[in-house]
């Protein structure tokens, strides 16, 4: 007896007989087995879409840094910087930055412009600087040191003894406007100062025109001197490195091999 889940259907063949081809539900079980894994990962896929990714915590109560407590100050930097600012001054617009700005030449200078900036000025925030690193570099090495044995002097923070730069806390005598003590903050200014003519003067001729040509003759010069003075640190603080030999070197010269 045939089951209810199935059936047969009788096909004549070419010798008369008759043959049964079975159908039913047992075809269509790989059917529905692969529509359920389907619906399956169906279903996954949009749990996975619809999940919330895992965001990291933040601390609200983390602060933003601080503006720095040190300045690096070159040594002797007057004296330093005068090649360059002679060859700034000789420009052929050099003129145009001479002296501060006037405000009955200029109306309505100041109300636009917040740091006005000139080459005279930069001359006296160098020597300004100068005197300023000079000041508390004496002053540290005046005043004793509470963990010195004997109370002996201080030293400003610094790179050694022979560097040309020295580390000092920051003041606003060893910063601008009022003090330059380093060749970053000499190139800053002079940028400074022609991007002020070009903001307050409108069109691209005239005045706009000579400050962007001395802006670029001047970034120049000043890439060419820092280099400059890259190369002299460097030799420096080599110099006053031993060579490993000397540090090997007892004073009693080499030996002979017998």
């Amino acid at each position: 007896m045939e089951s209810d889940a199935q059936s047969t259907t009788e096909t004549p063949t070419s010798g008369g007989r008759r043959t049964r081809r079975r159908t039913g539900t047992l075809q269509s079980v790989p059917e529905q087995s692969h529509a359920a894994n389907n619906k399956r990962k169906r279903d996954q896929r949009e749990e996975s879409e619809t999940a919330e990714p895992d965001v990291p915590e933040v601390d609200m109560n983390m602060g933003t840094p601080g503006p720095p407590n040190f300045v690096v100050a070159s040594r002797n930097f007057a004296r330093m910087s005068v090649p360059v600012m002679n060859d700034i001054a000789s420009h052929k617009h050099a003129s145009l930055f001479s002296n501060p700005v006037k405000a009955k030449d200029a109306e309505g200078y100041y109300d636009i412009i917040r740091r006005p900036q000139d080459l005279k000025s930069i001359r006296a925030a160098v020597a300004q600087g100068s005197r300023a690193v000079a000041a508390a570099t004496q002053s540290n090495a005046d005043t004793p040191s509470a963990n010195s044995p004997g109370g002996a002097p201080s030293t400003p923070t610094q790179f050694s003894n022979s560097s040309t730069q020295i580390t000092l806390p920051i003041s606003e005598e060893l910063v601008p406007p009022k003090g330059i003590v380093n060749s970053a903050q000499l190139e800053k200014e002079l940028m400074r100062m022609f991007a002020n003519a070009v903001m307050f003067n409108s069109g691209e001729d005239g005045v706009v025109s000579d400050a962007i040509e001395m802006a670029r003759d001047v970034e120049a010069s000043v890439a060419n001197w820092r280099a400059a003075e890259r190369t002299s640190v460097y030799d420096t603080a080599n110099a006053s490195t031993p060579a490993e030999g000397d540090l090997n070197d007892d004073g009693g010269g080499k030996r002979r091999k017998v």
